[in-house]
């Protein structure tokens, strides 16, 4: 998923797409490396129900400092 996508979508991005972008993927070990890091508190998030979003600005700031990321 881009950037300018994410970006349009709003201020909160659901955890699966922030997968997608930072890592390339969202499956099962990716979501549980988020929820670890979630869990550190080394990415701010905000859960409602029982999903998990990310505000934008945080994906910014995490792939800006992403090894993972080219």
């Amino acid at each position: 998923m881009l950037m300018t996508q994410i970006s349009e979508e709003g201020q909160l991005v659901r955890l699966r797409a922030a997968c997608e972008y930072l890592f390339g993927n969202s499956d099962e070990s990716t979501k549980m490396r988020m929820y670890r890091m979630i869990d550190r508190d080394e990415i701010v998030a905000r859960k409602f129900g029982t999903r998990w979003f990310i505000p934008r600005e945080e994906i910014e700031r995490i792939a800006g400092s992403s090894p993972d990321k080219e």
